[in-house]
């Protein structure tokens, strides 16, 4: 869900700061949570090279 939420962003609003918030939520989700398919994907799509999304 988060991943698609960023995917529907504008790409001109995918920002440095978006990306790092986006990293800073990962970071607070408690551990179990970090290991849901979702927070797997949003980690995946923030780990991509800009423009391979």
């Amino acid at each position: 869900m988060a991943g698609s939420t960023y995917l529907r962003m504008a790409v001109a609003h995918r920002t440095s700061i978006v990306e790092e918030r986006a990293h800073d939520v990962l970071t607070a989700l408690p551990p179990a949570v970090r290991k849901s398919r979702s927070a797997r994907d949003l980690s995946q799509l923030l780990a991509l090279p800009p423009g391979q999304m």
